[in-house]
């Protein structure tokens, strides 16, 4: 069916394949209950379409799958309350944003590189560190916009990208250890 499903009783906890679930909470459903997926290969596509069919949780058996696909399958697997994810992560689109960089890496602590990896982002230090917090190969340019930003925040965005790190406020006080600071203002960086 294309139509909306509804279910009389919409909590009824599920267990088994990635496969099977996927397919069965795709589309419109009511379904509110906790889902556990025990294989070892799900998928980036298998994960959005189960965490978007259940506003329950998601458990992963095995949490060190690697996953490949867009960045819009990979935040949408992670968002909500999903296990915490330790495979790697390989995004396959362009058009990536900052906002799903963010769910990416709150929702996994594997590396994750990039297929294209010069898109610029652009946004707060706290967003920006939150987002390239696991970046393996990341090279696109980073614009930060707040002028409160800290040291071990321009440390991990410095870590995360090998492309220039554009500071619109370039007056912030910082503290910190000398090789703190060295961290935080190597590489290419607008003159703080």
């Amino acid at each position: 069916s294309t139509g909306a499903i509804t279910l009389s009783t919409t909590d009824t906890p599920i267990s088994g394949s990635s496969t099977k679930y996927s397919a069965a909470l795709a589309g419109t459903i009511n379904y509110s209950g906790n889902v556990s997926i025990t294989n070892n290969d799900y998928t980036a596509e298998q994960l959005s379409n189960i965490n978007t069919g259940t506003t329950g949780t998601l458990s992963l058996t095995h949490t060190g799958v690697a996953l490949s696909g867009t960045s819009s399958q990979l935040a949408a697997g992670f968002a909500g309350d999903v296990t915490l994810h330790t495979g790697t992560i390989a995004i396959t689109n362009a058009d990536y944003t900052l906002t799903e960089l963010i769910a990416i890496n709150n929702g996994s602590t594997g590396a994750i590189t990039f297929t294209t990896t010069n898109t610029a982002i652009e946004g707060t230090s706290t967003q920006l560190a939150q987002a390239l917090a696991n970046s393996n190969n990341y090279a696109g340019q980073v614009t930060i916009t707040n002028a409160d930003y800290t040291a071990d925040q321009l440390k991990t965005i410095n870590n995360g990208t090998g492309g220039s790190i554009v500071l619109q406020q370039t007056g912030a006080a910082l503290s910190d250890t000398s090789s703190d600071l060295a961290a935080a203002l190597a590489g290419s960086i607008t003159t703080h």
